[in-house]
């Protein structure tokens, strides 16, 4: 989020959509957070537990499911890391 031209709020978006208009921002997405609730250590367990469950993945849903929580997993992990301009 903007205010007066400065980045107040960053939110992480996992697979979904945005709008951006001059007035507003609509997201639709299936995971939306601030970037300042991701707890990294979370983020590096989830991605650990999906990795050791997609070994005993017993289909190609599962599969995706799993594959899916760690790329987003993953993607939280380089948000955190990405600077501010």
């Amino acid at each position: 989020m903007f205010e007066g031209g400065k980045v107040v709020q960053r939110i992480f978006v996992a697979s979904g959509f945005a709008e951006v208009t001059g007035e507003r921002c609509t997201v639709l997405a299936q995971q939306a957070m601030p970037l300042g609730d991701i707890d990294r250590a979370a983020a590096e367990d989830e991605i650990r537990n999906a990795r050791d469950d997609l070994g005993e993945a017993k289909d190609d849903a599962e599969r995706a499911r799993l594959e899916f929580r760690i790329a987003a997993a993953e993607a939280k992990l380089a948000a955190l890391d990405t600077p501010v301009y």
